[in-house]
């Protein structure tokens, strides 16, 4: 079995992933969010953290799409499990000039700069930081009630989600090449 070639790639927070390798057959899904309000993505989170970036984030582009990778410092697990440091992924564009980038859905994440503290929502990934898997960044945003304050605000925001707030079943379509 020569090196086998993982890729995932996630769009946006309405949940469109396709995840394969060279050799095998490749899944596309497709997940409609509901992340209208912070309860409704609350609850569809897999985990929510306050997370420091310690390093300069990496650039990578795969089957097209471009992505920075930055290992955080997780200051505080609001919701999921999370380890004390991981590689957090977030889609990017280019921005024309060379290693500059802005982010998809700019009105949902900033990108995150060493130093700072961001409130991370991870709708898909593993939070973990299991070996072979990434940790997606649906939502990012810098942390604007305090430490404390966000953790609150995004527990409070977890138990006000409504039961309709489930994260759907995916509808799998799976194409062998």
């Amino acid at each position: 079995m020569g090196g086998l070639a993982t890729t995932v790639v996630v769009l946006g927070a309405g949940g469109w992933y396709y995840a394969g390798s060279q050799d095998e057959p490749h899944v596309d899904a497709v997940c409609d969010l509901d992340t209208s309000t912070d309860a409704k993505l609350a609850m569809a989170a897999y985990g929510i953290a306050i997370v420091e970036p310690v390093a300069a984030a990496r650039h990578k582009v795969e089957n097209g799409s471009s992505f920075l990778v930055s290992d955080v410092k997780v200051i505080k697990a609001v919701k999921g499990p999370f380890p004390g440091t991981l590689p957090l992924t977030q889609a990017v564009e280019d921005d024309g000039a060379p290693g500059s980038y802005t982010a998809r859905q700019p009105e949902r994440n900033v990108l995150m700069e060493p130093g700072g503290q961001y409130v991370s929502v991870v709708l898909f990934g593993d939070t973990t930081a299991a070996p072979g898997t990434e940790t997606f960044s649906s939502y990012t945003q810098p942390v604007r009630r305090g430490l404390d304050g966000e953790v609150s605000y995004w527990k409070q925001a977890t138990a006000a989600s409504p039961d309709t707030a489930m994260r759907p079943e995916c509808h799998d379509t799976v194409t062998t090449d």
